[in-house]
């Protein structure tokens, strides 16, 4: 069984690393995708250098390309992807996505064996494949998640006609039915404070002005869940997790972690330090 993970990302010195190592480990790096949005980041240019070398396929789409048209960048790498390889599942992921699956008895799992055995009933499945959970991590608690109700699509080969901007909902080429899948994601979107403000600012910046007030408050558009950022203060943001719903502790994705070198906290860590 074939499995290639498309990412689009720009900047993501925190998450790049950990999510192709990660993701590497499960299907391989050479059926890693990554579209890079024009980074600067030093870092993350050495990184896209380095696991280019070691297989992952990287396109550079240039700090001119439309962020709006997300969705079609994907898409359209996923197409590509499927010409060059014979791939029976197609994953876009958000770089602070990390796939897992609960296993039969619903315990969330991290193996290899077992997200692979689960992809099995899904061969040549024809409708949108749909991750209807995450676990959001916990900044200053590591290894610790909570779980969220989510949406997030992924394709079985052939399937991928077009998404929207965030991987939430997808048009297939064969079947406008959905069916929903023991999929999930570990979802590393809560970092540093002020880490998190300036992603959020740079991804709304295409449709709102993040320092005008008043249009940060109106704004209802793309990335609409980012506009707190501007709306809270630092003690607000981490006393959500203090007051957060029951979380877990996932020791099996901490342990795998420490074998691929990953900090199971990276998104606490300043980039200048990785």
């Amino acid at each position: 069984m074939r499995i290639a993970c498309v990412t689009m990302q720009r900047n993501e010195a925190q998450c790049l690393e950990p999510w192709v190592r990660y993701h590497g480990y499960l299907f391989g790096f050479e059926n890693l995708f990554i579209l890079d949005h024009g980074s600067e980041c030093l870092r993350v240019k050495i990184l896209l250098q380095e696991y280019s070398a070691r297989g992952a396929h990287v396109t550079y789409l240039g700090s001119a390309a439309d962020y709006r048209q997300k969705g079609l960048f994907v898409s359209n790498e996923i197409k590509a992807a499927e010409a060059r390889g014979n791939y029976d599942f197609l994953f876009p992921i958000d770089c602070d996505e990390l796939l897992c699956v609960r296993d039969s008895a619903g315990e969330p799992t991290v193996s290899r064996t077992r997200i692979h055995e689960a992809l099995v009933p899904y061969l040549n499945e024809s409708c949108t494949l749909q991750i209807s959970e995450n676990f959001m991590n916990q900044p200053q608690f590591p290894g610790f998640f909570v779980p969220a109700k989510y949406q997030k699509v992924f394709f079985a080969r052939g399937c991928c006609e077009m998404l929207d901007h965030g991987n939430h909902t997808a048009i297939s080429k064969k079947s406008q039915d959905c069916k929903i899948t023991p999929f999930a994601y570990m979802h590393f979107h809560f970092k540093k404070f002020e880490i998190t403000r300036d992603g959020a600012r740079e991804k709304l910046l295409p449709w709102v002005n993040p320092d005008d007030p008043e249009a940060i408050h109106a704004f209802d558009g793309p990335g609409v869940h980012l506009k707190r950022y501007f709306l809270q203060s630092e003690e607000q943001y981490y006393s959500c997790f203090t007051n957060a719903p029951p979380a877990f502790y996932f020791k099996e994705f901490v342990d795998i972690c420490h074998a691929l070198e990953i900090d199971e906290n990276f998104v606490m860590m300043k980039p200048a330090e990785r």
